[in-house]
Parts: C-alpha cells; sequence; structure tokens
C-alpha cells in the first residue's frame, strides 16, 4: 500500500445551529479518505457560516466570533482530551500559527443579518515542535465509538445584548495524512478550568506543554484587559515573576510573528509557560499539578488553561499499533521501541520517567491487523 503524505481534506455532514444547543458531530467521517498504513489527524478545523444581527450599542469585534462556540469536548478511549472554550481555542491557534491565525472582520454597530464566517483550528501537529508528526492524532482515537465531538453553542444573544445570531451551520474538518508504520503518538490534552483563588494546584498529570490563564469572555468582547502579575510557581521555580516577562518569553516562541489580535499581547491573557521553539517532548517537565500563585486580585471568572502529554489508554496504543486490542498486542509488547523526539529509540522495558508519555515506535511482525 503506498503511503498518502499529502493532507486529505476530510469533512463531516453540515450541522444547523440553533440557539444553546450542543451538536455532536458523527466522527465517521474520519473514515472517508483514500486508503493509508496509518491515518493520522493533523488539525481538526471548526467551522460556523451564518448571520448575526447587531444594536446601536455596540457591534460584534472579530476577536469574540470564537465564543459561537461556547464550549469544545473531546473525548477518546482514555477520558478528556479537550475540555475549553471556543474562544480558548482561539487562544490555542495563536499559540500555535502565530502571525497566521486570523479572526474574522469586525461588524459595525445596527447591521442586519451580517456574515459571520468563523474557522478555529486545532492542531495536533504543533509546528514549535521539534518533531510534530509524533503529536498526531490516530483515527483509530475517534472513529467507530472510540471518540466522541461535543460542540456547545452559544445562546442567541449569549456573547452580548448587543450582538444576535440569527442562524448558522456547523462543520467539523480534518487534515488527515498517512504515518506510515503504525506508530502510538503522545497524547496532547487540552483542560480549562475556572480560577477560585490566587493560589491553587492545577493538574498536569504528565508532560508541560503549555500554560496560560485568562479573561473571561465577556472582558474580551468588552475590551478590558488583565492586570499585570507577578507569578509564582515552585514547579518551575518562578519567585513573583513578572507577567511581562513570561508574557514576552511566549511572543519569542513564535516561529511567524505574534497574530494581530494576540489575546497575550492584547492583555486579554497572561503566558506561564510556552512550549520553547525547537523543542523535545523530554525538555518538557513531567508534573503531576502546576502550582500557580499570582500576586494581584483573583481576575473575574478567569480560566486557567494547562495543555499536557499524558497517558494513553491501553487499547488505543494497541489499536495505533495495528493490534486489535491490548490482550493481542500485551505478548510482544517487550519488542516495542519508545521513539525519542530526536529520533533514537529504546526498548520499552528500559524507558524511564517521560516513556510513558513519548510516541512507541511500530512493532514488526506478522501478527498485526492494518
Amino acid at each position: 500500500m503506498s503511503t498518502f503524505r499529502t493532507p486529505y481534506i476530510a469533512r463531516s455532514t453540515s450541522y444547523v445551529w440553533a440557539s444553546g444547543v450542543t451538536l455532536s458531530p458523527d466522527l465517521s467521517f474520519l473514515n472517508s479518505g483514500p486508503p493509508m498504513k496509518s491515518p493520522e489527524i493533523q488539525k481538526l478545523r471548526l467551522r460556523f457560516n451564518g448571520l448575526a444581527t447587531t444594536g446601536a450599542g455596540g457591534g460584534f469585534p472579530g476577536r469574540t466570533w470564537a465564543q459561537i462556540f461556547q464550549q469544545v469536548q473531546l473525548t477518546d478511549a482514555k477520558g478528556i482530551r479537550i475540555n475549553c472554550l471556543g474562544s480558548t481555542v482561539r487562544q490555542l491557534m495563536q499559540r500555535e500559527d502565530g502571525a497566521s491565525a486570523r479572526d474574522g472582520t469586525d461588524i459595525a454597530v445596527s447591521q442586519s443579518n451580517a456574515t459571520v464566517d468563523l474557522e478555529l483550528a486545532i492542531s495536533f501537529s504543533p509546528r514549535r515542535a521539534r518533531t510534530p508528526q509524533d503529536w498526531r492524532m490516530p483515527i483509530s482515537d475517534l472513529v467507530n465509538g472510540a471518540g466522541k465531538l461535543d460542540l456547545n453553542m452559544v445562546t442567541s444573544t449569549g456573547i452580548s445584548s448587543n450582538v444576535t445570531i440569527n442562524s448558522g451551520t456547523v462543520q467539523v474538518w480534518a487534515e488527515i495524512v498517512d504515518g506510515g508504520d503504525p506508530t502510538a503518538k503522545m497524547r496532547q490534552q487540552i483542560i480549562e478550568v475556572g480560577m477560585t483563588t490566587t493560589d491553587f494546584p492545577y493538574a498536569v498529570r504528565g508532560l508541560l506543554v503549555d500554560a496560560w490563564f485568562r479573561s473571561q469572555d465577556s472582558d474580551i468582547y468588552a475590551n478590558t484587559a488583565l492586570a499585570a502579575q507577578n507569578i509564582t510557581t515552585a514547579q518551575l521555580m518562578y519567585s513573583a515573576y513578572p507577567s511581562a516577562v513570561l508574557d514576552d518569553i511566549y511572543f519569542k516562541q513564535l516561529d511567524n510573528g505574534v497574530a494581530t489580535n494576540d489575546d497575550v499581547g492584547a492583555g486579554f491573557a497572561h503566558n506561564v509557560f510556552s512550549l520553547p521553539l525547537n523543542a523535545k517532548a523530554t525538555q518538557l517537565p513531567e508534573l503531576d499539578v502546576l502550582q500557580v500563585q499570582i500576586s494581584g486580585s483573583l481576575p473575574s471568572n478567569g480560566r486557567m488553561v494547562v495543555v499536557s502529554l499524558t497517558k494513553r489508554n491501553e487499547n488505543a496504543v494497541a489499536r495505533a499499533l495495528g493490534f486489535r486490542d491490548i490482550s493481542e498486542a500485551a505478548p510482544l509488547l517487550d519488542k516495542a521501541k519508545v521513539k525519542g523526539a530526536d529520533g533514537s529509540t529504546q526498548a520499552l522495558s528500559t524507558a524511564k520517567g517521560a516513556a510513558a508519555y513519548l510516541p512507541l515506535g511500530p512493532i514488526k511482525t506478522g501478527s498485526q491487523h492494518r
């Protein structure tokens, strides 16, 4: 079977938006592509096309279009993989794509049935990483009932009393590539939780990729920036680090510049940790929790976002390596190799620490299933 290297663009059916509805797209569309040895998702795209009306009290800034997706939740066999606001997906997109992350055009006040064309991209192949192919998600993690995507849509006036969403449709698109020989990829998790105190341990449970805290959606709409903070975290050995310094570190990790409406640049978010440019996964801190203390007042309804590489489901690993389940794979797992970020491999039995989160190279045996 030939390897299909050029991304195949798969598209779900179109779903009708309704005020406050939860859409759960049928993920079987991921199986629609050409034959591949190991089909993997490098990017998921959430699209909304619709009409909105603005009142005399205010317009609809392009930076707030992402709030149409009120909540995005993706689960796989291990559990929750993504659970965050649509506006947080936009911020993650800015961290991944830098200057190429774009917003829609602002809609002025007193406009009737103005066109909204929104796209949010979730990358499973981060450009900042040394080997982005090791992050891609096998479609076996999601198809045939293994995973579920839930999209909670905003109510018609949920973004602002000045904005009314009139109608629209939602689609999911995926960039799928052939990874070649079956490999169990790293499992990237994106979790967002409310900030309830100025000093709190946020769960990581793996290798820390990104961490930041952010304003509530209504403050982003109102153009209300966060206050500057001094940030302390024992796990990263920060002692009262100014948020301006950590924000600047984030800017410097972007290989193609900062997005025009970047939320860190606009003051709607403060960086805590950012995946270093050209980083190996083995360079990332392995943490159970990240204790973050801020020096000033708690942001109103502030939210902490943690992106990490976490342990995988055993059966999902087995399927990714070409077996039916873990019981079939177990006798051969001693032949598995841990694939390091620098391309080197070592036996699973001798790999320590971060090996639980790193990709597993293919097991060469005739018993695997294609």
